[in-house]
């Protein structure tokens, strides 16, 4: 199974991505890493990125915060880095991961 988090470098986990067997998948947590995306670019593998808790109340409350976040952090990768989704929130359901109203932002946002 591919790891999720990795200290290696972006380059390390794009070759990582590319010689796997088992997936083609990567998950880019705490927001959009842009020299991560960037490594993944060309290599045929699946990218969910994630949008960091701490900006999802604010998306909620403005649906074009949300639209200028996808404009910075997505747009720019696409075609090349195959995006396929955009997930909201790192862990937003566990009673660990900050505030209790994080929860309550994932519909709207």
């Amino acid at each position: 199974m591919l790891p999720t988090e990795t200290e290696d470098s972006p380059s390390d986990l794009a070759k990582i991505v590319q010689s796997s067997k088992q997936t083609k998948q990567a998950r880019v947590c705490g927001g959009a890493d842009h020299r991560l995306l960037r490594s993944l670019a060309n290599t045929g593998a699946e990218v969910m990125v994630t949008v960091p808790n701490s900006r999802l109340q604010h998306m909620a409350e403005f649906r074009e915060e949300a639209r200028l976040w996808v404009a910075a952090n997505v747009a720019p990768f696409l075609p090349a880095t195959m995006i396929t989704h955009v997930l909201a929130g790192d862990d937003a359901l566990s009673s660990s991961s900050g505030s209790p109203g994080d929860a309550h932002s994932l519909v709207p946002a």
